[in-house]
């Protein structure tokens, strides 16, 4: 697979995935740690169950954004960690900073984002904000055929929105070709997917 549509594909698995990993780490802190104390846990009777079940709440953005990445591919579906693993190298620093601006906050449940992040960050979470409705909106079409080409339109409208923050931003020359490429190879897709659309009257 070539290195701009790894890294827009996996990009978009792993942004839906750290939200449940998130809320996976709690849980598992919880079965380790139950009710706080022990001492707590023997005086106090249980507390009422709540009328609709709850989700536990989302690990903070500082622990998320210390995370290691190998301990965040534990909590991805075994699709996004195959693709991880086998992501050139190159690929990597534009992942990270990717992600960890998606961790810094924007999700729901999650902390807002520090005031603190560079310019880059924002603006790759604001390109991932921008994609995520329409993309499940897209998703939502009880055509299958129609629900992945609308899905995906929205999601390489991402991929070159994101590619566009590097070109800004970034200063490796790799990365930049790679963005090049991001952007010319998505917009011609997303042209065919529109023209099939249209074409097909969908």
């Amino acid at each position: 697979m070539k290195p701009h549509l790894l890294i827009s594909t996996v990009a978009g698995m792993v942004l839906l995935s750290v939200g449940a990993f998130a809320q996976t780490q709690q849980q598992d802190h919880q079965e380790h740690h139950p009710g706080g104390s022990q001492a707590q846990a023997q005086t106090e009777p249980p507390a009422p169950q709540p009328a609709a079940p709850q989700a536990p709440p989302a690990a903070s953005a500082p622990d998320q954004q210390q995370m290691p990445m190998g301990q965040m591919m534990q909590g991805m579906p075994e699709q996004c960690r195959a693709m991880m693993q086998n992501m050139p190298q190159g690929c990597m620093p534009m992942m990270q900073q990717m992600m960890q601006g998606r961790m810094g906050g924007s999700m729901p449940g999650m902390a807002p984002q520090p005031a603190t992040q560079s310019a880059a960050t924002k603006a790759y979470v604001e390109a991932s904000d921008r994609m995520r409705g329409p993309m499940m909106e897209g998703l939502q079409a009880s055509n299958p055929d129609v629900a992945f080409v609308r899905g995906m339109i929205a999601h390489h409208q991402g991929a070159i929105d994101m590619a566009r923050v590097v070109l800004q931003y970034g200063n490796d020359g790799q990365t930049k070709k790679w963005a090049n490429d991001v952007v010319r190879e998505q917009q011609r897709e997303i042209n065919e997917m529109q023209e099939w659309l249209k074409k097909n009257k969908r």
